[in-house]
Protein backbone atom coordinates (compact mmCIF):
# COMPACT_ATOMS: atom_id res chain seq x y z
CA UNK A 1 0.00 0.00 0.00
CA UNK A 2 1.41 3.36 -0.98
CA UNK A 3 1.90 6.21 1.48
CA UNK A 4 -0.69 8.25 -0.40
CA UNK A 5 -3.25 5.49 0.06
CA UNK A 6 -2.40 5.24 3.76
CA UNK A 7 -2.97 8.99 4.10
CA UNK A 8 -6.28 8.69 2.29
CA UNK A 9 -7.42 5.89 4.59
CA UNK A 10 -6.32 7.92 7.61
CA UNK A 11 -8.35 10.92 6.46
CA UNK A 12 -11.38 8.77 5.79
CA UNK A 13 -11.11 7.13 9.22
CA UNK A 14 -11.06 10.49 11.01
CA UNK A 15 -14.39 11.46 9.43
CA UNK A 16 -16.11 8.05 9.43
CA UNK A 17 -19.04 6.77 11.43
CA UNK A 18 -19.23 3.13 12.54
CA UNK A 19 -20.59 1.80 9.25
CA UNK A 20 -18.10 3.75 7.18
CA UNK A 21 -15.28 2.29 9.30
CA UNK A 22 -16.36 -1.18 8.15
CA UNK A 23 -16.37 0.03 4.53
CA UNK A 24 -12.84 1.34 5.03
CA UNK A 25 -11.75 -2.02 6.45
CA UNK A 26 -13.14 -3.74 3.37
CA UNK A 27 -11.33 -1.23 1.14
CA UNK A 28 -8.10 -1.93 2.99
CA UNK A 29 -8.65 -5.69 2.78
CA UNK A 30 -9.25 -5.43 -0.95
CA UNK A 31 -6.09 -3.36 -1.36
CA UNK A 32 -4.03 -5.94 0.55
CA UNK A 33 -5.44 -8.70 -1.65
CA UNK A 34 -4.50 -6.74 -4.77
CA UNK A 35 -1.05 -6.02 -3.32
CA UNK A 36 -0.49 -9.73 -2.61
CA UNK A 37 -1.50 -10.60 -6.16
CA UNK A 38 0.91 -7.93 -7.39
CA UNK A 39 3.69 -9.42 -5.23
CA UNK A 40 3.14 -12.76 -6.97
CA UNK A 41 3.43 -11.09 -10.37
CA UNK A 42 6.64 -9.41 -9.23
CA UNK A 43 7.92 -12.73 -7.86
CA UNK A 44 8.35 -11.24 -4.39
CA UNK A 45 7.46 -13.97 -1.90
CA UNK A 46 8.41 -11.94 1.16
CA UNK A 47 6.09 -9.08 0.19
CA UNK A 48 3.37 -11.62 -0.59
CA UNK A 49 3.57 -12.96 2.97
CA UNK A 50 3.43 -9.45 4.42
CA UNK A 51 0.34 -8.51 2.38
CA UNK A 52 -1.47 -11.76 3.24
CA UNK A 53 -0.72 -11.19 6.93
CA UNK A 54 -2.14 -7.65 6.67
CA UNK A 55 -5.24 -9.02 4.97
CA UNK A 56 -5.70 -11.47 7.86
CA UNK A 57 -5.37 -8.57 10.30
CA UNK A 58 -8.20 -6.77 8.48
CA UNK A 59 -10.32 -9.90 8.85
CA UNK A 60 -9.50 -9.94 12.58
CA UNK A 61 -10.74 -6.35 12.86
CA UNK A 62 -13.91 -7.23 10.97
CA UNK A 63 -14.50 -10.13 13.36
CA UNK A 64 -13.97 -7.84 16.35
CA UNK A 65 -16.59 -5.43 14.99
CA UNK A 66 -19.37 -8.02 14.92
CA UNK A 67 -22.35 -8.09 17.27
CA UNK A 68 -23.00 -11.82 17.61
CA UNK A 69 -26.38 -11.44 19.29
CA UNK A 70 -27.91 -10.95 15.83
CA UNK A 71 -28.19 -13.63 13.13
CA UNK A 72 -26.44 -11.46 10.54
CA UNK A 73 -23.48 -11.10 12.90
CA UNK A 74 -23.21 -14.88 13.23
CA UNK A 75 -23.44 -15.32 9.46
CA UNK A 76 -20.74 -12.73 8.86
CA UNK A 77 -18.59 -14.38 11.53
CA UNK A 78 -18.77 -17.65 9.61
CA UNK A 79 -17.82 -15.88 6.36
CA UNK A 80 -14.90 -14.12 8.04
CA UNK A 81 -13.70 -17.37 9.61
CA UNK A 82 -13.79 -19.02 6.18
CA UNK A 83 -11.84 -16.13 4.67
CA UNK A 84 -9.29 -16.25 7.47
CA UNK A 85 -8.75 -19.99 6.91
CA UNK A 86 -8.33 -19.39 3.19
CA UNK A 87 -5.72 -16.70 3.83
CA UNK A 88 -3.86 -19.14 6.05
CA UNK A 89 -3.91 -21.77 3.29
CA UNK A 90 -2.92 -19.52 0.39
CA UNK A 91 0.52 -20.26 -1.01
CA UNK A 92 2.85 -18.13 -3.07
CA UNK A 93 3.15 -20.94 -5.61
CA UNK A 94 -0.63 -21.24 -5.93
CA UNK A 95 -2.33 -17.88 -5.23
CA UNK A 96 -5.65 -18.78 -6.91
CA UNK A 97 -7.44 -18.47 -3.57
CA UNK A 98 -6.85 -14.73 -3.76
CA UNK A 99 -9.22 -14.40 -6.72
CA UNK A 100 -12.00 -15.98 -4.67
CA UNK A 101 -11.19 -13.78 -1.65
CA UNK A 102 -11.24 -10.70 -3.88
CA UNK A 103 -14.69 -11.63 -5.18
CA UNK A 104 -16.11 -12.19 -1.69
CA UNK A 105 -14.59 -8.94 -0.44
CA UNK A 106 -16.03 -6.94 -3.34
CA UNK A 107 -19.50 -8.35 -2.72
CA UNK A 108 -19.36 -7.56 1.00
CA UNK A 109 -17.93 -4.11 0.23
CA UNK A 110 -20.81 -3.41 -2.16
CA UNK A 111 -23.35 -4.44 0.51
CA UNK A 112 -21.73 -2.31 3.22
CA UNK A 113 -21.49 0.67 0.85
CA UNK A 114 -25.26 0.47 0.45
CA UNK A 115 -25.74 0.23 4.21
CA UNK A 116 -23.39 3.14 4.89
CA UNK A 117 -25.41 5.40 2.59
CA UNK A 118 -28.33 4.95 4.97
CA UNK A 119 -26.30 5.58 8.14
CA UNK A 120 -26.45 9.24 9.12
CA UNK A 121 -24.79 8.83 12.51
CA UNK A 122 -22.00 11.14 13.58
CA UNK A 123 -18.33 10.33 13.05
CA UNK A 124 -16.72 8.14 15.70
CA UNK A 125 -13.78 10.51 16.15
CA UNK A 126 -14.27 14.05 17.40
CA UNK A 127 -11.99 17.07 17.25
CA UNK A 128 -10.01 15.93 14.22
CA UNK A 129 -8.15 18.28 11.96
CA UNK A 130 -9.84 19.66 8.88
CA UNK A 131 -7.99 19.02 5.63
CA UNK A 132 -8.62 21.27 2.68
CA UNK A 133 -7.56 19.88 -0.69
CA UNK A 134 -7.78 21.42 -4.10
CA UNK A 135 -5.91 22.58 -7.13
CA UNK A 136 -4.81 25.96 -5.85
CA UNK A 137 -1.24 26.63 -6.93
CA UNK A 138 -0.51 24.27 -9.80
CA UNK A 139 -2.38 23.00 -12.79
CA UNK A 140 -1.55 19.37 -12.14
CA UNK A 141 -0.85 19.15 -8.43
CA UNK A 142 -3.21 18.93 -5.49
CA UNK A 143 -2.21 21.08 -2.58
CA UNK A 144 -3.43 20.18 0.87
CA UNK A 145 -3.61 22.34 3.93
CA UNK A 146 -4.48 21.07 7.38
CA UNK A 147 -6.16 23.26 9.94
CA UNK A 148 -4.01 22.79 13.03
CA UNK A 149 -6.18 24.76 15.40
CA UNK A 150 -4.99 23.43 18.76
CA UNK A 151 -8.25 24.39 20.49
CA UNK A 152 -10.30 21.86 18.52
CA UNK A 153 -7.85 18.95 18.20
CA UNK A 154 -7.38 16.03 20.52
CA UNK A 155 -9.07 15.48 23.81
CA UNK A 156 -10.83 18.24 25.60
CA UNK A 157 -10.52 18.29 29.38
Amino acid sequence: MTNELKQEFTRRITKANKTELIVILYDMLLQYILDSKSAVELDNENQFKIEVRRARQCIDELIASLDLQYAIGVNLFQIYQFMKREFILVKFENPDILDHMEKITKELLFAYNEISRQDYSLPVMEHTETVYAGITYGKKSINENADYNAKTRGYLI
